[in-house]
């Protein structure tokens, strides 16, 4: 006979150890739409895969999101886990877990046992004794807290479904905790451990016990936490069944899924100043130059991936032609497309270093960038290009280059300068003078400041 109890906060399981331990902490949060649950673990169980630190072991696809930092006092870890159809198995963890999961559009069971290792070895039916099962509703989000040595498994609320059982963030409070292999312990140090080495499966004579179906023969005690409706009840069984089908409906689109995006303001603004003196570019179209420009960004030290003044102009470089600025690139299809009938060039990068893409090049940048020519003193403080082409209207040559200030700072410049060929030349020049000066060449300098400084590899970013 079950007991039903309302509230108006969080329905909240609490379970007492076996031992002398923590309790176990399930905390209901919030259910969203019909279908949200599944349409919500699937999509981020696609992205993470796609992670840098993604692993696929235990029946538990996993990804390092966030590692230890020991040098700065930091034992703490944070990882993306998804359990699917079928389930994982029974398992525990040395130490402390926190997370935060969201249930498939059937639900998800929480299945514990508080019982040690010692004790059902010597007893097998020891570790159904200590065993407790929480029930989570189909499309919520909830919170598990539980100690360490806490044998644990996943499973969907519904057996023999197609729908996933949760998708979860996991914080691991002291990945040290409780860990005595030296080995092991090396690893996490070294920020290189993952959700399945720090995992322990139950030996394989107690695993062979647990079926659903022999769980269902056991009077095994159950929570059941739930929004609008209690467990059991006509209410309940409908929202359910309504719930999976939209769940099964909005788990189809997730395969269409677009890609993710990272928009970072970082007060990287383009200034713009007088060409530098001393700049190659002072070379060209001496007394003929019909515009001329020059923006620069000014970066910390410590934000630079490099101080080494060629290896970061490197980086720069990379970024205008692997991660160009998406307006800008937009800017240029329309432009490409309006004057092909004229037979000038067209690319896909923004003028000042649309020749970086040259296919013969006067000179070769750190053995792959076209340049007409390059300049990087012995002590790396200054390294610069140029850049430019020659069209049938007018042609250009651009500067980027990158100056250790001996302040703090590094200053990245992009300069321009311009000699039209003739009318038509001076007509286009007039007409996108604006928009080269307000958008083009900032935006592409912020861009590729910003993507070398702080944006992650493979990440498309939208300069702010």
């Amino acid at each position: 006979m079950s007991t039903i109890e309302a509230t108006d906060t969080f329905p909240t399981a609490t379970i007492t150890s076996c031992s002398d331990r923590l309790p176990i902490e399930v905390v209901l949060l919030s259910q969203l739409a019909p279908g949200a649950g599944t349409q919500l673990v699937q999509l981020s169980s696609k992205r993470q895969t796609a992670h840098a630190k993604y692993v696929d072991d235990l029946d538990e696809p996993s990804a390092k999101l966030g590692g230890t930092d020991f040098n700065k006092g930091d034992a703490t870890s944070f990882y993306s886990f998804s359990v699917g159809a079928k389930g994982h198995p029974f398992h525990c963890h040395a130490g402390h877990r926190i997370f935060t999961a969201m249930s498939g559009s059937v639900g998800t069971q929480l299945r514990f046992s508080t019982a040690s290792e010692a004790v059902f070895t010597a007893d097998p039916g020891a570790f159904f004794r200590a065993m407790h099962v929480v029930n989570i509703p189909p499309d919520c989000l909830f919170v598990v807290r539980f100690p360490g040595m806490v044998w644990h498994q996943f499973v969907p609320l519904q057996p023999n479904t197609a729908h996933p059982a949760l998708f979860a963030i996991s914080c691991h409070s002291n990945e040290l905790s409780g860990i005595e292999n030296t080995e092991l312990q090396n690893k996490i140090i070294e920020n290189d451990a993952s959700i399945p080495s720090l995992t322990t499966l139950l030996p394989d004579s107690i695993n062979a016990l647990v079926s659903h179906s022999y769980l269902a023969t056991l009077q095994v005690p159950t929570t059941t936490l739930s929004f609008n409706a209690p467990a059991n009840t006509l209410q309940q069984h409908f929202c359910s069944r309504f719930r999976a089908f939209m769940g099964s409906f909005k788990g189809y689109f997730t395969r269409f899924a677009g890609r993710g995006f990272l928009s970072i303001n970082k007060a990287f603004k383009a200034v713009k100043r007088s060409t530098p003196a001393n700049s190659l570019l002072q070379q060209f179209y001496r007394e003929e130059c019909e515009h001329e420009d020059c923006f620069s960004i000014d970066i910390k030290v410590c934000d630079a991936p490099s101080t080494n003044s060629a290896l970061l102009l490197e980086h720069i470089l990379d970024a205008f032609i692997t991660q160009p600025a998406l307006g800008v690139t937009a800017f240029m299809m329309t432009r490409n497309i309006l004057v092909k009938p004229f037979g000038w060039r067209t690319s896909p990068l923004g003028c000042p270093v649309s020749s970086l893409l040259s296919d013969a090049p006067a000179q070769l940048f750190a053995k792959r960038f076209a340049v007409l020519q390059q300049h990087c003193d012995q002590q790396s403080n200054t390294a610069e290009v140029i850049l430019g082409a020659d069209d049938k209207h007018l042609r250009f040559r651009s500067s980027v280059a990158v100056q250790d200030q001996k302040n703090g700072f590094i200053r990245v410049s992009l300069a321009t300068k311009v000699k039209c060929n003739n009318a038509l030349g001076r007509w286009y020049l007039r007409l996108i003078k604006y928009v080269h000066l307000q958008y083009i060449v900032p935006t592409m300098l912020q861009h590729a400041v910003i993507s070398v400084t702080v944006a992650r590899p493979g990440t498309m970013v939208e300069a702010a």
